[in-house]
């Protein structure tokens, strides 16, 4: 594995992070590229890229100014985008050793076929689950969109879902409480509340998609710790709480439903994946009718 860092680092630190989670080292591609970088002028160039894929990249990390892992045939990319909100990972070694190894599952999981499968389930129930648009009073044209963000968004939780968890068995759970208590443990992280009567407009459909993305985002966060009964995650699951009471109402009701079933039933199945994506699309009809 090859260390970059791109900007402004306290490299010591950072190497005192990577060593606390030095067991995760050995399972990952030895030809492992790792960036941390903390302005725009750093995006890496990663040779030996096609000029499309070469785009995907740029557009991760100049635009959409996001942490994440990449790989294509033999090329394996981590990159660690520290932005303003996360400064905290400059001075929290555990904080920046939990991010690190969230980022480090996700390329242990993909090498292992988890991204594939998904998205390969996500699409055989495609079909069934796009079905219920033709049953809303609402046209196709505006409801495709969101459902198509609302179906990429689940299939992201469930991989965030299968990396925290793997952490957590594989005893990193205080490192990865340490930087989601830090990310998303104020309550500056939650969404202003929303509401809602009759038929909804063009705006309130967009806000209640960004509602449903949010709940969505929140699961990986809390759900494992709940799960594996983390005995300091306590207050991390009390403050997510709150957040989901603050959406509309009818939204809370049914991701509590939701959390519930995957805390009982998580599983690494097809079976268990068939029923997440078609509970999302349910709940998502089921807020919309």
């Amino acid at each position: 594995m090859e260390v970059f860092f791109k900007g402004k680092f306290n490299k010591k630190h950072f190497e005192k992070a990577l060593n606390l989670i030095s067991g995760l080292i050995p399972q990952l591609p030895k030809n492992l590229q790792l960036y941390f970088i903390d302005n725009l002028d750093s995006c890496p160039t990663v040779p030996n890229l096609p000029k499309y894929q070469k785009i995907i990249l740029n557009k991760f990390c100049s635009k959409d100014k996001i942490s994440f892992s990449y790989s294509y045939d033999d090329i394996n990319v981590i990159l660690i985008w520290v932005t303003p909100e996360k400064k905290f990972l400059k001075t929290n070694v555990k904080a920046a050793a939990g991010f690190i190894a969230h980022e480090m599952m996700h390329t242990i999981l993909r090498h292992k076929g988890l991204d594939k499968q998904l998205v390969d389930e996500y699409l055989r129930s495609y079909e069934k689950q796009y079905s219920l648009l033709s049953q809303l009073s609402y046209s196709k044209s505006k409801l495709q969109p969101i459902f198509d963000e609302i179906g990429s968004e689940a299939v992201m939780t469930l991989k965030e879902l299968y990396a925290n968890v793997e952490l957590l068995r594989a005893g990193y759970g205080d490192y990865l409480l340490e930087y989601y208590f830090h990310k998303v443990g104020t309550e500056a992280y939650c969404p202003m509340p929303l509401f809602y009567k009759g038929r909804l407009g063009d705006a309130e459909l967009i806000q209640i998609k960004k509602a449903i993305l949010f709940q969505l985002s929140l699961m990986p966060a809390e759900i494992p710790f709940q799960k594996y009964n983390h005995p300091k995650a306590e207050k991390l699951i009390k403050h997510l709480e709150k957040c989901y009471e603050r959406n509309i109402e009818d939204i809370t009701k049914e991701f509590h439903d939701v959390i519930r079933f995957v805390i009982d039933e998580f599983e690494p199945s097809k079976e268990f994946h068939i029923k997440f994506f078609k509970r999302i699309f349910i709940n998502a009809y089921s807020i919309l009718i």
